[in-house]
């Protein structure tokens, strides 16, 4: 697994990591056309991900079969 820089335009790419981002998120990107005050991002490096009770990513590492094979078949380390 890729470790944290603590730089954001790094983290938010790291593998397993969450980033979440609430503001404007521009017209450029798709964003809808309003303008807030602010645009902020925070990533969460290490999340723990469950749906409807089943288990896709404990520690950001996924668990779930569909998400290891995705990993396996795209070379992650430590799959």
């Amino acid at each position: 697994m890729t470790k944290s820089t603590g730089r954001i335009v790094e983290d938010e790419r790291v593998l397993g990591c969450v980033e979440f981002g609430l503001g404007t998120e521009g017209t450029w990107i798709g964003g809808a056309r309003w303008v807030a005050p602010a645009h902020r991002d925070g990533s969460n490096v290490s999340p723990s991900i469950e749906v409807d009770g089943v288990a896709i990513e404990v520690d950001a590492r996924y668990v779930h079969p569909d998400f290891v094979q995705i990993c396996q078949r795209l070379g992650a380390d430590g799959y």
